[in-house]
């Protein structure tokens, strides 16, 4: 959740049907919680890129906390990180798992110093902005968040009539004014892509670091499938693509119509 944007984003999840949301450590700071001064310090002193993901490759996403000095961290990620092309087995995401639950320290538990393994998501970072909104008692900051999710959620109906009838949309094609993020590996398929229009939303096909010969075969179907729908393409512009030349004139060849 944005800084000082809180119940506007559990508003925005609850209106496009989510059923519930976490507060997980947003109200640390409220009275109910039973730390120290010198914790709250800490907590207030927390910024949104103190975390870092660890075990992703693993498919054991676990978020902990790192100022980017973190040696807990850094001898984690050595065992979370295979050899260039070494195959993860099953055996290697339980040791990772494993390692985490067997030295994870809880954050009210913790000195948050560099040897400690924490687990901490981002939105403790935004507890501090919490209580100047909504103030330091437990009770009257929850209800008082809850009262301004349901006032915004009674708006969505309205909002929605504006959004679906926005300018961006009609400019982009779309029956909705949103983009949606390009990802590598993911929303490289032109069936993603279909799923992704007719849903109403402007989909974005990610070229990653695949060669032209990979990009012909791979999205050979994407104007077939696509039709006349519109649809972006993402392409990594750094010098660090290899493939970036070829893959700009594959989109000149074969992407989006330019104007």
């Amino acid at each position: 959740m944005g800084r000082r944007r809180h119940p506007e984003a559990a508003a925005a999840f609850l209106a496009v049907g989510c059923k519930g949301i976490v507060f997980e450590s947003l109200h640390w700071l409220t009275d109910l919680c039973a730390i120290d001064q010198a914790m709250r310090d800490k907590i207030s002193a927390l910024r949104p890129d103190h975390t870092d993901l660890v075990g992703l490759n693993h498919h054991v996403p676990c978020r902990l906390f790192n100022r980017g000095n973190s040696l807990a961290i850094k001898e984690l990620k050595v065992l979370a990180n295979p050899v260039c092309g070494e195959e993860i087995r099953e055996e290697d995401r339980r040791l990772l798992a494993q390692r985490i639950q067997e030295n994870w320290v809880h954050p009210r538990r913790s000195s948050f110093s560099r040897e400690e393994l924490i687990p901490l998501g981002i939105e403790a970072a935004f507890a501090q902005s919490f209580v100047r909104r909504f103030g330091a008692s437990s009770e009257e900051a929850i209800d008082r968040f809850l009262t301004e999710i349901g006032s915004l959620c009674a708006l969505a109906a309205e909002k929605e009539e504006a959004f679906v009838n926005s300018q961006a949309a009609e400019d982009m094609g779309t029956k909705y004014a949103l983009v949606q993020g390009a990802m590598s590996c993911i929303t490289d398929l032109p069936e993603f892509a279909s799923n992704v229009s007719e849903a109403g939303a402007l989909p974005t096909i990610a070229l990653g670091s695949m060669p032209r010969l990979v990009l012909e075969d791979r999205l050979a179907n994407l104007r077939e499938i696509m039709g006349d729908r519109p649809f972006a393409v993402n392409v990594i512009v750094l010098d660090e693509n290899p493939y970036r030349e070829e893959q700009l004139e594959w989109v000149v060849a074969k992407g989006p119509n330019l104007s």
